[in-house]
């Protein structure tokens, strides 16, 4: 059915009309349209600082001979950061990433430090079975794995015929090591070979899959730690081990002077204490001064909140964790504040047109009575203190309590060396996790 005729006029005023309809919605959403703010600035960030004593100590400990070093402090103070600045090329163990992720780190990276050196092949399988004597039955089934064509995992796919390994098998199966070394030998000529073709790195890889056979991830690490012993080029370093308390006394092995050098970080002031009873050096990273603390934190604070400093101070004080955190929460606060402000002037905005929309063409001086009266309310309905609008730290400090729930790290242990020489506790903890700071 063909479409009935319009008129050319009729057809006009319907775009006419439809084109003033447009411009209608057009001014009501710039209207409607919330003002919009100055540039936001970007936020300052938290400094990468270090202490310049403790790094100084921290590497005159990496070209000495001693056998281990504690750096301890609470969380935040820096500690970590400023290991990773004096050692950049050390071997480091994060602690907190689990077991399975070291011992995959260690055998990837373990020859690096030990110089790729191939004549401390058996030294370190000599080592490693020194330490577990009856890891000789998975030594056999990684072997007899071998022989079957099951692979090597991380050294040599399923599937890969090994020739003579049979041969090597009957010959050597009453001693591990000549095993071993003769097997690391063997494969280091493979060409299906996806590792590196030196002995020492399918050592490592052989004696982590001996290890894995023994007792899991854990007993994997164990035995990496024990190849290594003492034929590392440089300390093997320990961040965060309050992670994995028991890792730490694994580390140190049973072959004494023969482990490896140990520079450990931990947050445990209970585990540091006993250390210096032991008489390991402890090193401590101490908190800021203020007028330290005063320099980067008020990058934070603009220039109409810089007498809130006090304040941050007072309920903060000098330890840099805390502070960073609260300077986050501040950056936060302010715009949770500016985002209200935005919703405030919208909703009278969206007031102020729906007022127009009912009664318009309004007296000017009826306009002046109203704005008046509207101050008048918004003035009543706050103290006379409190008419002035609060900074973003003024509102944050005063539900400090608040903000820091669920903040572990917030719960201390204090403790005080008495005449005896003993520690006594000055403030009862929270939990039984808990930092340790030693009052002088």
């Amino acid at each position: 059915m063909a479409s009935p005729w319009v008129p050319a006029r009729m057809r006009k005023v319907a775009c006419w009309r439809h084109a003033r309809l447009a411009a209608a919605h057009r001014a009501l959403a710039t209207q409607l349209k919330p003002a919009k703010a100055a540039k936001a600035k970007v936020a300052p960030r938290w400094p990468f600082l270090r202490s310049k004593s403790l790094t100084l100590e921290l590497q005159k400990f990496a070209g000495d001979v001693q056998r281990e070093l504690w750096v301890t402090g609470a969380r935040g103070s820096g500690a970590g950061t400023a290991i990773q600045a004096a050692l950049p090329n050390a071997l480091i163990l994060d602690m907190e990433q689990g077991e399975n992720a070291m011992q995959a780190m260690l055998r990837e990276r373990l020859p690096e430090f030990m110089e790729n050196k191939e004549d401390l092949v058996e030294s370190c399988i000599a080592g490693a079975f020194e330490q577990f004597p009856k890891a000789g039955t998975s030594l056999l089934a990684t072997v007899e794995a071998l022989v079957g064509r099951m692979g090597l995992p991380h050294a040599l796919p399923s599937g890969t015929e090994v020739p003579q390994s049979r041969e090597i098998l009957e010959k050597h199966r009453t001693d591990p090591v000549s095993l071993a070394v003769h097997v690391c030998t063997l494969l280091a000529g493979s060409p299906r070979l996806q590792l590196p073709p030196r002995r020492l790195t399918v050592a490592l890889a052989l004696l982590s899959e001996v290890g894995r056979r023994e007792g899991g991830a854990s007993s994997a690490l164990d035995f990496l730690l024990a190849a290594a012993g003492d034929r590392l080029s440089g300390p093997l370093v320990l961040l965060r081990a309050h992670a994995t308390p028991g890792l730490l006394e694994r580390a140190r092995g049973k072959s004494g002077p023969r482990s490896p050098r140990l520079l450990v970080q931990s947050y445990d002031g209970i585990g540091a204490l006993r250390a210096s009873e032991a008489g390991v050096p402890v090193l401590t990273a101490d908190e800021w001064s203020q007028d330290m603390a005063k320099a980067i934190f008020q990058r934070f604070l603009p220039e109409e909140e810089a007498d809130d400093w006090r304040a941050v101070w007072t309920c903060v004080g000098g330890h840099a964790a805390h502070l960073r955190r609260v300077a986050e929460l501040i950056v936060e606060e302010r715009r949770l504040i500016e985002a209200e402000r935005l919703r405030e002037e919208q909703e009278e905005e969206r007031d102020e047109l729906r007022r127009q929309k009912l009664r318009p063409g309004r007296n000017p001086d009826a306009e002046e009575f109203l704005e008046i009266a509207k101050k008048t309310i918004r003035d009543d309905s706050f103290r006379a203190d409190a008419r002035t609008p609060q900074t973003a730290a003024e509102q944050l400090l005063r539900r400090l309590p608040e903000v820091f729930v669920g903040e572990s790290w917030m719960r201390r242990c204090w403790f005080q060396r008495t005449t005896d020489n003993e520690f006594v506790s000055v403030r009862e903890p929270q939990s039984t996790q808990c930092e340790c700071v030693c009052l002088p």
